[in-house]
C-alpha cells in the first residue's frame, strides 16, 4: 500500500518531472558582468542562471533519491541561438561538462524519463528576448553548480 507521502510526490509529478542545477552565486554573478560588459541586453536575472538536465513529460517521482555529487564544475564552450516558446530568439552560453551530460544520461537510463530533443545540450539561458547575432568570443569562466532543483513539471511555464 502506498504511503500518502508518495501519492503525493506521485502526484507532484503527473505532468513530468523538471531537475536543473543551479549556477552559484558567484559564477552567476562572473558570466552576467561578462555579459553586460559585452553589450548583451535583455539579460536574465543572474539568480535565475542554471542547467535543465530533465525535461521529462513522464513523471520520475523515484528519481528523487538519486545520489547527486555537487558541486559540478563546467566550463563555458560558446554561444548558440535558441528558438523560445513564443517564437522570439534566446541567447545561451553552452556548457561543457561530462558530468552533466552523465547526470543527464543517468536519469534516462535509470529511469522512464522522456526528453523532447535529438541531443542534449547543457546551457544557461542568458537572454530570453535576445536581438542579434551570438557573441563571437568566449569568455573564459569556469562555473561551479551548487545546487540540485528536483519537482514536477510545469508545462505550462513561460519565460518572463
Amino acid at each position: 500500500m502506498k504511503s500518502f507521502k508518495m501519492f503525493i510526490e506521485e502526484k507532484e509529478h503527473d505532468k513530468g518531472t523538471y531537475v536543473s542545477v543551479k549556477v552559484s552565486p558567484e559564477s552567476a554573478k562572473e558570466l552576467y558582468t561578462w555579459c553586460k560588459d559585452n553589450g548583451i541586453t535583455n539579460l536574465s536575472p543572474k539568480d535565475t542562471y542554471h542547467t535543465t538536465v530533465v525535461y521529462s513529460r513522464v513523471g520520475i517521482p523515484e528519481a528523487k533519491h538519486e545520489t547527486i555529487k555537487l558541486p559540478l564544475n563546467a566550463k563555458l564552450s560558446g554561444w548558440e541561438i535558441f528558438p523560445t516558446q513564443s517564437g522570439d530568439k534566446c541567447l545561451v552560453a553552452r556548457i561543457k561538462s561530462p558530468e552533466l551530460c552523465d547526470l543527464h544520461d543517468t536519469y534516462h537510463d535509470k529511469y522512464p524519463a522522456t526528453y523532447d530533443f535529438d541531443e542534449y545540450k547543457p546551457h544557461i539561458t542568458v537572454s530570453y528576448d535576445y536581438k542579434g547575432e551570438a557573441p563571437a568570443s568566449i569568455p573564459n569562466i569556469s562555473l561551479a553548480y551548487n545546487k540540485l532543483e528536483f519537482k514536477g513539471l510545469d508545462p505550462d511555464w513561460k519565460a518572463k
